[in-house]
């Protein structure tokens, strides 16, 4: 199946997924929009008043989105899913601009889903039929592996914990430096 994909790519996250989807070669149509970059659209109103697409992705800084929302309640009713991957902004929020009745996934993947070696935690408030879950969940496992919370609440510790990663590895090589020194290295071959 080839689905029809509508992202909004804005910083490194929507680059993340899309990148991940090529080197996967997933079997996704992805259009793009991005006003940074003139290689993609640069608005929703450059897109046909028809299209009609079976997943919406918002992947934009969580500053931008009150600003964005509202503009795609034009694909509510129509039984696309909507899925975000914004730090920080509740599904709550997506409720109140999309509406209530509306299948909506908040997700928190992390960077190796650029080489298919990523993890995504994925929670709804709604029950989501078959065919939403499947199709967002399809959109991460293309990249890495995928897990559901139950409550949103844990969002924010998976977006933390997945955040912090880089700060874990390089405490690491602090560590491994450290001992290094420990053992009659200098500082800077320790280091090195």
């Amino acid at each position: 199946d080839v689905y029809k994909r509508q992202g909004i790519n804005a910083e490194y996250g929507g680059d993340a997924l899309k990148q991940g989807w090529e080197y996967a070669k997933a079997p996704f149509d992805v259009v793009v929009i991005d006003p940074l970059h003139p290689q993609y659209l640069p608005n929703i109103t450059s897109l046909p008043e028809n299209y009609a697409p079976d997943m919406i992705i918002f992947a934009v800084k969580p500053q931008t989105l009150p600003e964005i929302l509202p503009l795609y309640r034009r694909f509510s009713g129509q039984g696309c899913l909507f899925l975000s991957i914004v730090a920080g902004i509740s599904l709550c929020a997506y409720h109140t601009d999309l509406g209530e009745e509306e299948y909506i996934i908040r997700a928190m993947p992390n960077l190796p889903m650029t080489v298919g070696q990523g993890m995504a935690v994925l929670v709804t408030r709604r029950p989501l039929s078959e065919q939403h879950r499947a199709l967002g969940q399809a959109v991460f496992e293309t990249s890495g592996k995928v897990i559901w919370l139950d409550k949103e609440s844990l969002m924010d510790t998976v977006t933390a914990i997945s955040g912090s990663g880089p700060a874990y590895f390089f405490r690491l090589v602090e560590c491994l430096a450290a001992a290094g020194v420990a053992c009659g290295l200098p500082p800077d071959v320790a280091m090195g």
